[in-house]
């Protein structure tokens, strides 16, 4: 038998390379890559399942221990207006302030709108602000402490009472 290792791909029993198919070393490299292209693909596919395991989803921690707060800065402007006004009083611009019982504090700018939403860590929080001259005069929840629940919404309103 005679043996043909490289020539025109035109020879009976080439595969095209010019390599004949019966040849030993022809199957050693035919193994060799489809031996890596498969760890290839199983290497590739591990990473991206690590990837989504461990990069694309939020910790079970960071999702169950927030609380979120929703509300507004709020004016009343004392006895010279109406009962409905003073009750429902005017959104005002200025500052929010929550402090927890342990840990930074989270400030935040209200727009003249009034209106605020924040993400706290679950824990128990003093709210107060107030726009500018008279911050940190009032108070939400008239000066009590209020605690967050994880997975729950609060509605805080801190309210500026003008005499």
């Amino acid at each position: 038998m005679t043996e043909i290792t490289q020539g025109a791909s035109a020879v009976a029993g080439s595969n095209g390379e010019g390599w004949n198919v019966t040849d030993a070393s022809y199957w050693n490299d035919q193994m060799r890559t489809d031996f890596l292209r498969t760890m290839r693909r199983w290497t590739t596919s591990l990473a991206i399942v690590g990837l989504l395991v461990t990069g694309f989803t939020p910790s079970v921690e960071a999702a169950t221990s927030d609380g979120h707060v929703i509300g507004s800065l709020r004016m009343s402007p004392g006895t010279a207006v109406t009962v409905t006004v003073a009750r429902a009083g005017l959104p005002m611009s200025g500052r929010v302030v929550f402090k927890p019982e342990h840990g930074r504090e989270k400030v935040l700018r209200v727009g003249t709108s009034g209106q605020f939403n924040v993400t706290l860590r679950e824990g128990v929080y003093t709210a107060f602000g107030g726009g500018t001259g008279w911050f940190p005069n009032c108070r939400g929840n008239a000066g009590k402490s209020f605690r967050i629940v994880a997975g729950h919404t609060l509605k805080v309103v801190v309210w500026c009472v003008a005499l």
